[in-house]
């Protein structure tokens, strides 16, 4: 679903988008997942490049604001929200590298934010090990959406951002999505450091921030 080979400006559907809507709204992506970039995400994932996180999250703030100018369908969020890791995963880890991200572009954007609304409650196996069939099975009902360690801002008919760093299939951000509509967000958008490119894509052919549905 966030396979479309797409421009920094333009809104494009993939084939499986326009087979089956997607539950989000929108994914603003910042380049494909091929070097140097995907060396910076991995050196962040493993703590030593844990201070990119800033400088991440300023180029998502500013590709927001560019496709704000230029897609009246892409506004300004209300609150910002990293897609969660599971509290063994945390813990195993020491960090979520999806909230380093969302911190600092929700103090930029002065947004809402909170790294506990959205609870991961279900450990998954890992998205890339397995084949795209499989991936929305995989993280079927995995997440929770909390009410008491939320951000000051309701959901009901908010616009929601969900952050991470790397974006396969989509299967995880969909079905985030599906849950926040639930529970009453009017619209979901997707804010990525990195998209893995579809088989037919040539790699490295779209360097310039994205937006796909």
């Amino acid at each position: 679903m966030d396979q479309a080979n797409t421009t920094s400006t333009t809104k494009l559907r993939c084939g499986q988008c326009l087979k089956q809507q997607p539950a989000y709204d929108a994914t603003i992506v910042l380049a494909d997942y091929v070097a140097p970039i995907n060396q910076l995400v991995m050196a962040m994932k493993h703590a030593q490049g844990l201070s990119l996180a800033p400088w991440l999250a300023a180029q998502l703030a500013d590709a927001l604001q560019v496709h704000g100018r230029h897609d009246q369908d892409i506004c300004r969020p209300d609150v910002a929200l990293p897609v969660p890791l599971t509290q063994i995963k945390l813990a195993q880890r020491g960090f979520n590298q999806a909230w380093e991200i969302t911190r600092p572009l929700a103090q930029k954007l002065n947004l809402h934010t909170s790294a506990h609304q959205l609870q991961k409650i279900r450990d998954t196996l890992d998205q890339h090990t397995l084949p795209l069939r499989e991936r929305s099975k995989n993280m079927h009902q995995a997440f929770a959406w909390s009410t008491t360690a939320g951000t000051t801002k309701t959901i009901q008919g908010s616009h929601i951002a969900i952050v991470d760093d790397v974006m396969t299939s989509g299967a995880t951000l969909n079905e985030i999505a599906q849950l926040l509509k639930r529970h009453g967000a009017s619209k979901v958008t997707n804010l990525v450091v990195c998209r893995t490119p579809a088989p037919e894509t040539k790699l490295g052919a779209n360097p310039h921030p994205s937006l796909t549905g």
